[in-house]
């Protein structure tokens, strides 16, 4: 082990954006949990975005190891993933056009859509002529 690793190790999970020999991490939101942005072992997850938090006010070891940061990850607004995120009107996991949700996320014409993961739009009639 180089003097980083043994000295510096990186650990997951602890809120630091750190590196080490040939270890680093993409992000560190302060948890190992998978599914929030950044992964159990602290790189991006697939969809997601990581910035740095505000600075700390102490750095641990060299700042050239660590940032002063804990990661906030947020989910890429995708239109057409099947959720609806951020301004999306609507979202039913295609871009198809005139199916009740465009491919830019808003609401067609005479169209309505219930929310769900993906979004279903149907045409207000066939709605209203359902019950």
């Amino acid at each position: 082990l180089d003097y980083k690793s043994r000295c510096n190790p990186v650990r997951c999970g602890d809120g630091w954006r750190e590196k080490s020999g040939d270890k680093a991490e993409q992000c560190d939101d302060g948890n190992t949990e998978g599914g929030d942005g950044c992964s159990s072992v602290c790189q991006i997850e697939p969809a997601f975005s990581c910035v740095a938090k505000a600075n700390r006010s102490q750095a641990r070891g060299p700042p050239e190891f660590y940032s002063k940061t804990k990661d906030i990850c947020t989910p890429d607004k995708v239109c057409g993933d099947g959720h609806r995120q951020g301004e999306e009107e609507c979202d039913d996991g295609n871009l198809a056009p005139a199916d009740g949700c465009s491919p830019a996320c808003t609401l067609d014409p005479a169209f309505q859509c219930e929310r769900g993961t993906p979004d279903v739009c149907v045409k207000k009639e066939e709605k209203e002529a359902a019950g």
